[in-house]
């Protein structure tokens, strides 16, 4: 008689359910589908948004915590 490893609680099967896989595969399509599609804007934004990332990081960073220069 073989204990198994997790607490000796018997763990019964789940079904086996193929909706999860279905969602993955509809998924990867529809990104495909939409990278193809507006591939040129959405490249066309990066400088904006690189140009829009810099005034946001200064507006939002706290700053550094002090640091003991004592030591």
């Amino acid at each position: 008689m073989a204990e198994s490893s997790h607490d000796g609680a018997h763990c019964p099967p789940r079904p086996h359910s193929s909706w999860g896989w279905i969602f993955v595969a509809f998924s990867v399509m529809a990104v495909v589908l939409l990278w193809q599609e507006h591939r040129a804007h959405l490249l066309g934004a990066i400088p904006y948004l690189i140009l829009l990332a810099c005034p946001l990081m200064h507006l939002l960073h706290r700053g550094h915590p002090t640091e003991d220069r004592h030591a």
